[in-house]
């Protein structure tokens, strides 16, 4: 008797999860996804095996027996998880495919004042897209958008994206110019001091999700690392230790050594050794272009 209970109730235990652990599991994953697991898209591995879970919740809340906090969990996540037809993904997904659709054909975004009604709605879905990006909401639809339209969070003007994109190119000229990106240098109206400002827009627009794909690609291309919020800060520090080391070789007529008394020195040898191990790996390449030219071998061992 015992045996052939054993073998009738076996099967139905592979989730041995709680109520509450399978309804915290659940509505986690309708956060990340923006829809309820279903047993059709797909039909494998942990989503399936959710679909299951939640399938069990939902016949243990029609017979009265589900327990309060699995039932408060999932009804905070969603009101309506009690029902079986939540296809909200497959709507997702076919305006996404049509959103894509019309931007590559049209070579622009929706406006939410066109006279087409397709075109207002597809608006209005971007808007609702941007505002869920914005606060980190439904990672998996953002993260879809990303890969398939990576301009889709652009919220400028075909005038401005190529504002933006001659203001990237100018700085990527002075960076080939001088092997340095524009700071503030106290003269009003220089070249440098105009370009600082100028790359500090661009910084913001980039953080914003505002900058052209265009843009960025000039700026990376020029100046890798050219985001960083302390860039400047980083620049000037390097800038002054450069200054410092050229000036001490060139009075001493050798390279510093770590071993020296001199704790000046032992900083300079720091330094130009950091130097030396970013050429090697090709990084920051407008800084070694810099070194190179104001002090030819300035990386041979000594």
């Amino acid at each position: 008797m015992s045996s052939a209970r054993t073998s009738k109730t076996r099967p139905k235990s592979r989730d041995t999860r709680t109520s509450e652990q399978s309804a915290q599991l659940i509505a986690d994953f309708y956060r990340d996804h923006g829809y309820l697991p279903t047993q059709r898209t797909p039909s494998t591995g942990e989503h399936k095996r959710l679909a299951l879970a939640l399938e069990r919740l939902r016949r243990l809340k029609a017979a009265g027996t589900l327990p309060e906090d699995a039932a408060r969990i999932l009804d905070e996540a969603h009101p309506h998880w009690t029902g079986r037809a939540d296809h909200a993904t497959e709507r997702w997904q076919r305006t996404a495919e049509d959103f894509i659709a019309w931007v590559k054909q049209n070579g622009r975004f929706p406006s939410a004042a066109a006279d087409d009604s397709a075109e207002r709605f597809l608006s209005r879905w971007l808007f609702r897209q941007r505002y869920d990006a914005r606060r980190d909401r439904f990672p998996a639809r953002v993260c879809e958008l990303d890969t398939r339209l990576p301009e889709w969070r652009e919220t400028f003007s075909d005038h401005q994206r190529q504002s933006y994109l001659e203001s990237a190119q100018q700085v990527a000229a002075y960076v080939k110019e001088h092997g340095t990106l524009p700071a503030p240098d106290g003269r009003d109206g220089s070249e440098a001091e105009r370009l600082s400002e100028v790359l500090w827009v661009l910084r913001n627009q980039k953080r914003n999700g505002r900058l052209s794909k265009d843009a960025i690609q000039t700026l990376d291309e020029a100046f890798p690392g050219w985001l960083d919020g302390i860039t400047l800060n980083v620049e000037r520090h390097w800038q002054k230790r450069a200054a410092e080391f050229i000036e001490w070789v060139k009075e001493n007529g050798r390279h510093p050594h770590r071993g020296a008394w001199d704790p000046t020195e032992r900083a300079l040898a720091g330094w130009v050794a950091r130097q030396k191990v970013h050429a090697k790996k090709g990084e920051y390449p407008a800084r070694i272009k810099e070194l190179n030219k104001r002090l030819p071998g300035w990386d041979r061992t000594s």
